[in-house]
């Protein structure tokens, strides 16, 4: 793939939302992201842990830059979506801590039209820490908007 972007540029996630800090790899069909928790006291504990149930949604972050790379390379903004599950899920620490740089990978396996199947790790320095494989579904954009529309009426109430 072309050059390295900015990690805003293609997640679709806003804000504090936004749990990874760069992409450090990209290839054909795999990325490599980086993240320090201490820029994101939205997930960490009073003791400055986090729950190791955030490896998910790091990982699932990781499969949306890749994703979102590939969207930008057809000159398409980044596309919300789901992950319908998560199999063979290892978890090896109980949580992470607050100074530890994690190093977020998530290489393709598998695709079927919007449906796609990552094996995804999670790294402190060379430790394994998590290793799961996630299929995912991009939402079509007519579709995201629509639930966007539900979820601000939502709100409002």
């Amino acid at each position: 793939m072309s050059a390295i972007p900015s990690i805003r540029e293609i997640l679709p996630h806003a804000g504090e939302s936004v749990l990874l800090d760069t992409v450090v790899d990209i290839e054909k069909d795999a990325i490599v992201c980086e993240t320090l928790l201490a820029n994101h006291q939205i997930v960490l504990d009073e003791d400055g842990s986090a729950s190791a149930a955030l490896g998910v949604e790091l990982m699932s972050q990781a499969a949306a830059a890749f994703a979102g790379c590939r969207a930008r390379l057809d000159g398409c903004p980044p596309q919300k979506g789901v992950v319908l599950g998560v199999r063979r899920l290892e978890v090896y620490e109980a949580c992470f801590s607050s100074d530890q740089r994690l190093s977020v990978a998530a290489r393709l396996s598998a695709a079927m039209g919007a449906t796609s199947i990552f094996e995804c790790e999670v790294r402190a320095g060379s430790e394994l820490l998590q290793e799961g494989s996630l299929t995912v579904h991009l939402l079509d954009s007519a579709l995201a908007s629509s639930l966007d529309g539900d979820r601000t009426r939502q709100e409002a109430s």
